[in-house]
């Protein structure tokens, strides 16, 4: 089964707005809308699932008429992380009106959301994401393709249920209209991506007949924090150090970066993280524990790493780790699951890029593998599967 969770488009109280109770989607909202749409046109869905609050129901409509959906259903389990006050929604009345081809399953209350009243603690959020993935695995065929369509924090939920992750210490970063990826096969689920514009994820989709929305504002970079970027192979460093000399043209945020590291003996890697450090003016770090030990057992060296990291890269860095790409999910894999005693399964394509950001214990997943700028969309890309311990 393939999962693709979305989080809707930008709503009147993400702009920063007059909030108001379950608020609609702005003029950006309705564009990233229609760009979900549009690179999803002609694509085949087993199911639309989304949360029955009226952004992820807006976000889901344009996806209801440029793609092929076997069911589409609104789940009130989807509805956003609980922390405060009542949930405040549309009556049910009012969504069956705009919303005829949605059945809300189970109805809603006429007067009132009572069932999820708010302080929702980390346990309660991630057993109701676990309901909603034990729901999805029961109610649909191993092979089906799915579309979630709900909200950043139970997103979040959603991934850290199905990778065994510990959302009291790993978040995951949500742009509005941006989607996550998870392959579920016998039990086990696999991140395939994490805050991805549609297009990137697509399958035959060319966004034709919408304009592609504007790029999602960074997370405000933050003190004390540590910025790891994951290349995925040569191919990675080479098109972010081409992208380098480009002006206005970077593959990270704030377009600085401090060190580059070959953590792996491969010479193709350790030729273009040298090309990397020279766009960039960065370091060049050569780890020297890596000789030897990538081809036999990427864990110890991902472990390794992570301890190294801590002490040799000072907070407030910016680190690009150029790797082949089962050695990068590896690494990617060890930071979510670490302290958790989870081990999950990331699978990342050859040239693609990865971001975490480290402060004080905590991960921050800003991107997964997500496309470098001169990539493509990496359809034809080599995969690289992490190796199991």
């Amino acid at each position: 089964m393939r999962l693709h969770v979305v989080r809707h488009g930008e709503s009147v109280n993400n702009a920063g707005l007059a909030p108001v109770p379950d608020p609609p989607l702005t003029t950006l909202g309705l564009a990233q809308a229609e760009w979900l749409g549009a690179c999803w046109r002609g694509e085949a869905f087993d199911g639309l699932i989304c949360s029955p609050l009226w952004r992820t129901l807006q976000t889901a409509e344009p996806l209801l008429t440029t793609a092929r959906v076997g069911r589409t259903v609104a789940w009130p389990a989807l509805v956003e992380w609980n922390r405060s006050n009542p949930l405040d929604g549309h009556p049910p009345a009012e969504i069956a009106a705009r919303f005829p081809s949605v059945r809300c399953d189970p109805p809603l209350h006429e007067v009132g959301w009572p069932e999820y009243p708010g302080s929702e603690t980390v346990a309660d959020v991630v057993r109701r994401a676990g309901g909603v993935l034990e729901r999805l695995a029961a109610e649909f065929p191993p092979d089906a393709r799915l579309v979630v369509v709900a909200h950043s924090g139970f997103d979040g939920a959603i991934l850290c249920a199905a990778l065994g992750a510990d959302l009291d210490r790993v978040r995951f970063d949500q742009g509005n209209g941006r989607v996550n990826t998870l392959d579920y096969d016998r039990g086990r689920y696999t991140l395939r991506s994490v805050n991805s514009d549609p297009s990137w994820v697509a399958g035959s989709g060319d966004g034709a007949g919408a304009r592609q929305p504007g790029p999602v504002a960074p997370r405000e970079f933050q003190p004390g924090e540590l910025d790891v970027y994951l290349l995925a192979g040569g191919l990675a460093a080479e098109v972010a150090a081409a992208a380098a000399a480009v002006p206005g043209v970077v593959a990270w945020p704030d377009g600085r970066l401090d060190a580059v590291v070959a953590p792996d003996p491969e010479e193709a890697c350790q030729r273009a993280a040298q090309s990397l450090a020279r766009a960039t003016g960065a370091r060049l770090d050569v780890w020297s524990g890596a000789p030897g030990s990538a081809g036999l057992n990427a864990q110890p060296l991902a472990d390794a790493l992570w301890d190294d990291a801590v002490r040799a890269w000072p907070r407030g860095s910016a680190v690009a780790v150029v790797t082949p790409a089962p050695l990068a999910a590896r690494l990617l894999a060890t930071a979510i699951g670490g302290g958790s005693g989870a081990c999950p399964e990331v699978l990342l394509d050859e040239g693609s890029l990865s971001h975490v950001r480290l402060q004080e214990g905590r991960v921050r997943v800003n991107r997964v593998n997500a496309a470098l700028p001169g990539a493509g969309h990496g359809r034809t890309s080599v995969k690289g599967r992490a190796p199991l311990p």
